[in-house]
């Protein structure tokens, strides 16, 4: 097993782990924009999934809004999508997260970038090194996905 996967394996996702049904909707809606091959906004992605989360909302749904533009909104989805990310990067070697984009700029968050440059995925974040991960992930997931579902 390589760093990334043992990175990945002992990481603790404060949110992402908390509610296996939102996140299996996420994924869910991801996997479906990569079978159409076309990308996803944060919030559109988020957009009436109700979270389930023991300190918000008393454990009822709580639901994000990225138009109050509260911080702790982008911190619960990217636990979620670093979940997501976890677990398909040790089932096929991708980051399933590369077709969730930010509508300003169609690219992944820069998180998603430094995420990959913290797990030795990359070797800096230039703009090519960056557009070449993103472009492969996105590779790497579509191959996958019209082979294996």
């Amino acid at each position: 097993m390589g760093r990334a996967e043992d990175i990945l394996r002992s990481t603790e996702w404060k949110y992402g782990d908390q509610d296996p049904v939102a996140r299996a909707e996420l994924k869910s809606r991801i996997e479906t924009r990569v079978r159409s091959d076309s990308t996803i906004t944060y919030s559109k992605l988020a957009d009436g999934v109700p979270f389930r989360l023991a300190e918000f909302n008393n454990g009822e749904p709580y639901y994000l809004d990225f138009m109050e533009r509260h911080g702790i909104d982008s911190t619960i989805l990217g636990s979620f999508l670093g979940r997501i990310d976890a677990d398909t990067y040790r089932e096929a070697g991708f980051f399933i997260t590369a077709f969730v984009v930010l509508g300003a700029t169609g690219l992944p968050s820069y998180s998603f970038f430094e995420s990959a440059k913290d797990l030795n995925l990359i070797p800096d974040l230039g703009e090519d090194t960056k557009l070449r991960f993103w472009t492969e992930q996105m590779r790497l997931a579509k191959e996958y996905y019209s082979k294996n579902r």
